[in-house]
């Protein structure tokens, strides 16, 4: 028995005292590799989730790099989080823009009743 043990302890997976059983030898060998089967498919497993991650972390940085040059890091993180952030769209507004290049415009800009305004 203390050899039994030891040999349990050092790793051994199942005992089978002499002289056997064929039957009970057979289900306790088919119980052995169906485990071993089932070991070897949770290593693959994780080995592709592990690849998955780092093609995640590899995409995500691209996107960094290459949207962060251009765009706050808030709308970065919101192309990240949504699985549907990189489709194009956005929204139809209606802008004003005025573009000028005059000689001492914002002093006048500052001076006007309209820039005080609770809008601007």
């Amino acid at each position: 028995m203390d050899s039994v043990i030891r040999c349990i302890e050092n790793g051994a997976t199942d005992y089978l005292p002499k002289p056997f059983d064929p039957v009970l030898l057979r289900a306790r060998l088919n119980a052995s590799l169906a485990e071993k089967r089932m070991h070897d498919m949770q290593r693959a497993y994780t080995a592709e989730i592990e690849t998955l991650a780092e093609q995640l972390k590899l995409r995500n940085r691209f996107i960094q790099e290459t949207f962060g040059r251009y765009l706050s890091d808030e709308i970065v993180a919101t192309l990240l989080e949504s699985p549907g952030g990189l489709d194009l769209g956005g929204q139809k507004r209606r802008v004003t823009i005025l573009m000028s290049d005059l000689r001492g415009f914002s002093k006048i800009a500052s001076a006007s009743p309209r820039n005080r305004s609770s809008r601007w």
